[in-house]
């Protein structure tokens, strides 16, 4: 008896003990795992990005509709938006880093981390957190909450490489490179003109239901025949997707260049009252010793590679003639 009884106490105590255990570990665990909740699912809640990176101007990304503006001044390219709301809404704790790592991902993200603040419709803070550097691997990237202690090293399940990427934009990154972005049905009026090539220019008017074409220059004779409404479709469904390999504001021979004659000046009216102008400037080209000029650009045949894109808007690009040789018609196109 007396054997039995010691044997009872000693189970007691043992349950006891591992139920002890078993509440602190589980309290540990959700200590611990607090702060690691940095991904939003529902990514369309969002409607406002807050990044600052040490070091370099913040930037805020608004969502407008169908589009996001970054600064309230451009358009933020498609592209780039896509992959950070990728990164916000897939994020995940990839592990727990040993204690020895703590100190060495603190200092970084206090040396290098990007801020990162997201907010809804009703400007309610939903996340802030930093994001730091990346693994030795590269294949996990260092993140902290706002106000927490603890650091994580996190991944997008299934891709391999840094998040920091993803965040780490220049204003001038952010921004959309499209030249035109423009749905056929809402062009009312385009017009090509090519100064040194007065024959090729021409003016596109929707007139109701139909396209007409008729020359840029009064003294180009007309061409007596039905424009081609297939063609004239076609032409203006070109316009829905253009955009320059770089913005070039800064070139320093942008001014002298802006003074030549352009190669042509293509000019877009749409159905709301916007308009917008680009001309564009062969960039030098040699072919067999000689110096193509500007009157030996034609259409897909061109030996140019490359222009130099001065916009209404403002912006100087630089645009590539593979692209863009689909709005590079001549007036005799649409009567073929």
């Amino acid at each position: 008896m007396k054997r039995i009884a010691i044997l009872l106490v000693l189970f007691a105590l043992l349950g006891s003990g591992t139920a002890w255990y078993l509440m602190n570990k589980e309290n540990k665990r959700s200590f611990d795992y607090s702060d690691k909740d940095f991904n939003v699912e529902d990514v369309s809640t969002i409607h406002k990005i807050f990044i600052a990176d040490r070091g370099k101007k913040a930037n805020t990304l608004v969502r407008k509709k169908d589009h996001w503006v970054i600064n309230d001044k451009y358009k933020v390219n498609p592209s780039s938006m896509e992959a950070l709301l990728g990164v916000i809404g897939k994020v995940k704790v990839k592990f727990l880093p040993a204690n020895a790592m703590e100190p060495l991902m603190v200092k970084n993200l206090a040396t290098h981390g990007i801020k990162v603040e997201l907010y809804n419709k009703s400007d309610q803070k939903l996340k802030a957190y930093y994001v730091g550097g990346m693994t030795n691997n590269e294949e996990g990237t260092y993140m902290i909450m706002e106000d927490a202690e603890r650091p994580y090293i996190t991944h997008i399940p299934g891709w391999v490489g840094g998040l920091r990427a993803r965040y780490k934009l220049t204003e001038l990154q952010w921004r959309d490179k499209s030249v035109f972005n423009e749905k056929m049905e809402d062009i009312t009026e385009v017009s090509v003109e090519y100064p040194l090539q007065k024959d090729q220019s021409f003016v596109l008017k929707k007139n109701g239901r139909k396209y007409e074409v008729n020359p840029f220059y009064p003294t180009t004779p007309k061409i007596k025949k039905e424009v081609h409404q297939g063609q004239a479709q076609a032409f203006l469904m070109n316009f829905e997707s253009l955009a320059a390999e770089s913005f070039e504001n800064q070139v320093s021979k942008k001014d002298s260049i802006k003074s030549l004659v352009p190669f042509t000046i293509i000019s877009l009216k749409k159905s709301d009252g916007a308009e917008k102008q680009i001309k564009l400037f062969p960039i030098a080209t040699y072919k067999n010793g000689e110096l193509l000029t500007p009157e030996h650009v034609v259409g897909a045949n061109s030996a140019v590679e490359k222009y130099w894109c001065d916009a209404s808007e403002g912006d100087f690009m630089l645009v590539q003639h593979l692209l863009f040789q689909k709005i590079l018609w001549g007036y005799g196109f649409f009567f073929e």
